[in-house]
């Protein structure tokens, strides 16, 4: 009996083909490939500026505490918002469709966040935005006397972080890219490897590794670079203060005037200037630290349900 080769090719190659993508799936899985990250809807999430905090709820509504002033915290009729970011005197959010919305800033840094597109992720630092785009380059809009903004050539990008004065950049391949002030160091991390997320903040710059260990380039003044014995983390965020999330959900933080021991359950936390700000699985909110402008009177929100009738 004669066997019909061809139509046994034609019937097993998308099985094998399929069969090929599950393989390389799973040791792209097994080796740790970092991949680019893309906006997605359901996850809270908190982000701390100078006198102010915003909380994204999982219904892409936003809620903000009131600052000294309102022009960046009227976000009470935003829906659709799919990332958060907030600057000394700024709140940025990113939309469903990759655009951004400033609230606060110039009219100049208005008009050029409005031309921007197919933006993932976004960060503020003090008079300065960076975004990331789909294809892996890196946007930037607002104060640049120290080329904070000078990012056109960045490629590869998987997560951007804007500090005091200064951007810093984590590429694909885990290494690290930074521009801008370099007076204490900050820029220092061409040498860094196997970083798999990236927290820049006011002279000082946090890599998170691999194995969950952190390192950091910068400003030591008050003991924030002093994280060699941390391990275990699994976020990290910076400001004048360096912050983290352990693996069981407790914080740790360097720097800082106070403490955060009694915090859990943690799935995220934001450094801002004098305060930090977390959010636990449960959709609430905890604070800690400077409270001058109400920015810690978080303790009543819940990140999984909107207050909007």
């Amino acid at each position: 009996m004669k066997r019909d080769y061809k139509n046994t090719i034609n019937v097993l190659a998308p099985v094998l083909l399929s069969s090929v993508m599950v393989v390389l799936a799973i040791l792209a899985y097994r080796l740790n490939t970092v991949f680019l990250p893309l906006p997605k809807t359901g996850t809270m999430a908190v982000a701390a500026g100078r006198y102010h905090t915003v909380g994204l709820r999982s219904d892409g509504t936003v809620t903000a505490t009131d600052g000294p002033t309102s022009s960046w915290c009227r976000v009470y009729d935003l829906t659709g918002v799919v990332g958060i970011t907030a600057g000394h005197d700024y709140t940025i959010c990113l939309l469903e469709d990759g655009t951004v919305l400033p609230l606060g800033m110039k009219i100049f840094e208005k008009t050029q966040i409005s031309e921007w597109n197919d933006i993932v992720q976004i960060s503020m630092g003090r008079n300065h935005v960076a975004g990331l785009t789909q294809n892996g380059s890196v946007v930037a809009a607002g104060e640049n006397q120290h080329g904070q903004c000078n990012l056109s050539g960045w490629k590869n990008i998987i997560m951007v972080s804007a500090g005091l004065n200064h951007t810093v950049g984590l590429r694909k391949d885990g290494t690290v890219i930074a521009a801008g002030e370099n007076n204490y160091g900050e820029c220092d991390v061409s040498s860094w490897r196997n970083i798999t997320a990236v927290a820049a903040g006011e002279h000082i710059t946090i890599g998170l590794r691999k194995d969950g260990t952190v390192i950091t380039a910068g400003k030591n003044d008050h003991g924030q670079c002093e994280v060699s014995e941390w391990n275990g983390i699994t976020a990290v965020s910076a400001w004048d203060s360096a912050a983290g999330i352990r693996e069981d959900g407790t914080a740790v933080i360097a720097g800082a005037p106070y403490d955060l021991s009694s915090w859990e359950d943690l799935i995220g936390i934001s450094s801002g200037f004098g305060f930090t700000v977390g959010v636990k699985k449960d959709g609430s909110v905890v604070a800690e630290g400077a409270n001058a402008y109400r920015q810690c009177e978080v303790y009543d929100w819940n990140l999984l349900v909107s207050d909007r009738e």
